[in-house]
């Protein structure tokens, strides 16, 4: 799984990617989820949790999800800037994810700017899927969305044959280093 590869060699490089940005990202853990809502539910309830503990009101949080995209064949990374309050699929034709009357969050971070810096390795996307790629987004920014020093974003990539591991590792370094730069003075 390319997503999984990915993130295997983000998690490796944490000690460059903490160098890079000058310690003000530092890559706390990884985690590989399984394919299914009931998973993705369970590990938005620990993230919830871990939230209610955290009394670090300075240091930006970012939770990065990682998905593939076999209709994306540009050597790129793929910054989504919105998700919905619905899930699509063959149990669940267009049901809201939660009781809620938002039927789509934008991401918090400036991912115009963000893509203007890095044109050559990011593209910008408003359609993370009909399913689980939403579906962890959407569940990740909505228990964001009154915590102010909490960020999601969700990374869409293409194929492996269309980008390789090395190749995502270096754009998502880029993205985290201009992150860095805007959010973390």
């Amino acid at each position: 799984n390319p997503s999984e590869m990915l993130a295997n060699a983000i998690y490796k490089s944490k000690d460059f990617i903490s160098e890079i940005t000058c310690g003000k990202i530092e890559i706390v853990g990884e985690e590989i989820m399984e394919v299914t809502c009931e998973y993705v539910e369970k590990k938005d309830k620990e993230i919830q949790e871990y939230m209610c503990q955290d009394e670090d009101n300075k240091t930006m949080k970012l939770i990065l999800n990682f998905g593939v995209n076999t209709n994306f064949k540009e050597p790129k990374i793929v910054l989504e800037e919105a998700c919905y309050n619905w899930i699509n699929d063959y149990k669940t034709k267009n049901c809201k994810i939660v009781d809620d009357k938002i039927e789509k969050i934008c991401s918090k971070l400036d991912l115009k700017q963000i893509n203007n810096e890095l044109k050559d390795c990011t593209s910008l996307s408003q359609d993370p899927g009909r399913y689980l790629c939403n579906y962890t987004y959407f569940l990740n920014s909505y228990a964001l969305l009154s915590k102010e020093h909490f960020y999601c974003e969700f990374i869409h990539i293409p194929d492996i044959c269309d980008l390789s591991t090395e190749q995502g590792l270096n754009h998502v370094c880029r993205f985290l280093k201009i992150l860095s730069e805007i959010y973390c003075d």
